[in-house]
């Protein structure tokens, strides 16, 4: 990678890294937020992690940049029932806060920052009304969905049912590009629900070949990392699969088992604090 490439890289993430300050500084101080503050916040965390993981060599930094951003990720699915005009938090517009199963990479950084409640907890929210009325709202990425919902199934050990989305999502008729994407990504899973750790990994290694073939069309961050093999591969560890990959786009210390203490968040808002997906998942609130 060029060192202009490298350097805008370091831009971004440290410009990132100073915005999250600024953001918890100004809610701390004098500012209620919105919800959409919580997605932001996530995203934020995250591009933190990766500053964490390839500028610094930190690999703890960026499991708990990580946890912080998968946390506030919950904390905005979370927040979809108490988006009302009247709440002083209210984002007009917004109709369903990612909690459809579609934006399955929300559990990428749960899955990797080891977070075992996080990562139930997460698993429980993406799809969270149902089936049903999740592919209603989802109707233009019905694939995606799928993929998303045999995620959430393989960690919620219900292996049938995601054995059924694969089956589902085999028969999509889809451009060629995304076919190939598609297909990869479910070698994987299906490896993970067969056990077949070789399957797995030649899965895995396909996705980094073309993540690697597709590097000039990536955005700044993934130049330098790629998620969804660091996610997938948490997602077959959480599984029992050992994870073998060692990559400059996602080294092999990634995947080793880390003991540390999980960070607080700086901005929990107050009508949050007591909420769990229990409560979302059978409308309490």
């Amino acid at each position: 990678m060029s060192l202009d490439v490298r350097q805008w890289f370091k831009d971004v993430v440290c410009k990132n890294e100073d915005a999250y300050q600024f953001e918890v500084e100004d809610l701390a101080e004098n500012s209620v937020g919105n919800w959409g503050t919580l997605d932001y916040l996530s995203y934020l965390c995250y591009t933190i992690a990766i500053k964490k993981l390839i500028l610094e060599n930190d690999v703890i930094g960026f499991k708990q940049q990580l946890y912080k951003s998968g946390r506030y990720f919950e904390l905005y699915i979370l927040a979809e029932p108490l988006n009302v005009p009247s709440h002083p938090r209210y984002v007009k517009g917004e109709t369903h806060f990612k909690g459809t199963a579609d934006n399955f990479e929300g559990l990428y950084s749960a899955l990797i920052s080891q977070h075992p409640e996080l990562i139930v907890s997460l698993a429980h929210l993406l799809g969270w009304r149902g089936e049903e009325e999740d592919f209603k709202i989802n109707d233009l990425n019905p694939e995606n969905g799928h993929l998303g919902y045999a995620m959430k199934y393989i960690i919620l050990q219900e292996d049938n049912k995601a054995r059924a989305h694969l089956e589902a999502l085999s028969h999509f008729q889809l451009h060629r590009f995304q076919k190939v994407d598609m297909e990869q990504r479910m070698a994987v899973l299906e490896g993970i629900l067969d056990q077949d750790q070789e399957k797995v990994h030649d899965g895995l290694k396909q996705i980094l070949r073309r993540h690697k073939k597709r590097i000039k069309q990536a955005g700044i961050l993934g130049k330098f990392y790629a998620n969804a093999v660091a996610g997938l591969g948490w997602l077959a560890q959480y599984r029992g699969i050992k994870i073998e990959i060692n990559d400059k786009l996602c080294p092999k210390k990634i995947f080793e088992y880390h003991e540390f203490p999980y960070p607080e968040l700086e901005w929990i808002p107050e009508d949050l604090r007591d909420k769990t997906w229990e409560d979302l998942v059978q409308r309490r609130y």
